[in-house]
């Protein structure tokens, strides 16, 4: 600790936001702590790519989501 200084500040710790509410979440958690909403991404139904919850498009092949 430096002289007359308080401690630094812990090291943050790697959360995933919950595409629903925003909570954070421990990485590799299936579900949201707070609103229990699906944290795992969906397959694309034309070119298999994961597609993020909420998006509209996949970012891969451009197929409209049911999102």
């Amino acid at each position: 600790m430096p002289p007359g200084g308080a401690p630094p500040p812990p090291p943050a710790v790697p959360s995933v936001a919950c595409p629903t509410c925003r909570a954070p979440n421990a990485p590799g958690a299936r579900f949201c702590q707070q609103c229990g909403g699906s944290l795992i991404a969906t397959a694309c139904t034309q070119c298999g790519t994961a597609v993020p919850h909420g998006a509209k498009f996949c970012a891969q092949c451009g197929k409209a989501t049911d999102a």
